[in-house]
């Protein structure tokens, strides 16, 4: 497993990539979106692409934290826990990004790697140059340098633990939408779309308030 993994250190590192979260199995396993984000970033870690990475995605499908399933996947392919950073509050790709942003922000990162499947990672970048200064290299997926991981798949003893309290998606927002005193957001293929329509007039989602946040 190693082997492949392993390869010559690349130039123009990153200070920290972001891994855009995917939903956990259902019973709380890592999922094989989960498995394929965390080894292609894994790979990228082993390869010295980036130092410090920010797992993100809350419980969105399912009562089990996204970040914290991929987190738990890198560590497994050999990511050392105290370079993973964890963004557990966001529900859609827009504030993945914004989110992680502000985390490498409050942290005084200078440059970021965002990774994902295919033109997700793109858009995640292009988000990310609206919202920051800070440079920005988006890493899609490469599937066949990671096929031997794709075809084992994620070990079974890869899961976490399913959250207390957990609400669906739409109730959530709904809560959201009542505590912050805004309307409810729209389905994100609306907000996404308007996004690449109206370019200028994209904004840094808002962070939650702390009493609406996934408890640590």
């Amino acid at each position: 497993m190693w082997a492949f993994l392993l390869s010559t250190m690349v130039a123009g590192a990153a200070d920290v990539a972001i891994v855009l979260g995917c939903p956990s199995a259902e019973d709380g396993r890592v999922s094989d979106c989960q498995w394929r984000r965390a080894a292609w970033a894994a790979r990228l870690y082993h390869q010295g692409a980036y130092t410090y990475v920010i797992t993100s995605g809350s419980a969105v499908a399912n009562p089990y934290v996204e970040a914290d399933a991929i987190a738990v996947a890198m560590m497994h392919l050999g990511v050392p826990g105290e370079q993973i950073l964890r963004e557990r509050d966001a529900m859609h790709t827009d504030q993945n990004v914004a989110w992680s942003l502000t985390l490498a922000e409050s942290r005084g990162f200078q440059s970021v790697l965002i990774t994902s499947d295919g033109r997700h990672a793109g858009y995640g970048c292009r988000l990310a140059e609206h919202w920051t200064t800070l440079p920005c290299e988006a890493s899609p997926i490469d599937y066949g340098t990671i096929a031997p991981l794709l075809a084992a798949g994620p070990p079974a003893s890869l899961r976490t633990e399913s959250l207390s309290g957990w609400q669906p998606l739409r109730q959530r927002e709904r809560t959201i939408a009542r505590a912050t005193k805004r309307p409810i957001r729209p389905p994100s293929w609306w907000v996404y779309s308007m996004q690449v329509v109206f370019e200028s007039a994209r904004r840094r989602p808002a962070d939650l308030p702390a009493s609406l946040r996934i408890p640590s």
